[in-house]
Formats: structure tokens, sequence, C-alpha cells
């Protein structure tokens, strides 16, 4: 019984929506025209904003390698410094350091626990 006098009456709802809708949406042109003006320039500033922020990821991509250079460069030295108090080569263990950093660092630091646990 329910269904059947929501279906008399849903049609009756939706049309009177339907022209309260288009009777409330009368604009005044001068409001639109306002409003047209306000999106323009919200579009203006959103494009601009997007070639800032281009601009600024294009430059964080071509500067952030060296920073990675200066690590990777610092790795060498300290596996450099190690190998020349150890008495080994400095210059094979700067560029073991340089090209294998993280490997070769993880080794000199066993290696160097090794060497203090002879000397005690």
């Amino acid at each position: 019984m329910f269904a059947k006098l929501l279906s008399k009456i849903l049609p009756v709802i939706v049309l009177a929506l339907g022209l309260n809708t288009s009777a409330c949406a009368q604009v005044n042109p001068e409001e639109f025209n306002e409003l047209k003006r306000k999106v323009v320039s919200l579009e203006s500033d959103n494009s601009s904003l997007k070639i800032q922020l281009d601009n600024f990821n294009n430059n964080f991509k071509t500067n952030d390698y060296a920073p990675m250079g200066l690590v990777l460069f610092l790795f060498g030295c300290f596996c450099a410094l190690w190998a020349q108090n150890r008495g080994n080569n400095p210059w094979v263990w700067f560029f073991l350091g340089l090209f294998f950093s993280v490997i070769t660092v993880v080794f000199v630091l066993i290696q160097n626990a090794k060497d203090i646990n002879e000397n005690r």
C-alpha cells in the first residue's frame, strides 16, 4: 500500500521541485557578470600558481643530486681515513666507499669493531 501511494506522490513531488528550482534560478545579470569575473580571476591565479609550482619542481629536480654526491664523497673519505689508519691502501677504500657506500661503511664498521676487540 505504501509503495502504491509513494509511486503516485513521488512524480508530483519531483515535478513540484523541478518547477520550484527553475523559478529560483533567476539571476541578476550584474551578479552573473561579477561571478564570471571572479571565476576568470581565480582561473588566472590558479594557472600562475601551477607555473610557479612547475618551476619549483624543475629546480628541485635539477639540484637534488648535489647533496647525494656530497654524502657519497664523505663515505669515501671516511673509508679512506679508516684504511690509512689501518695500513691499507686509502685510494682503493676511497673508491669502494664512493661506489658501494652503505655496504662498504658497514664492512668498515664491522672490521673496526673487530680491531677494537682484538686490542683489548
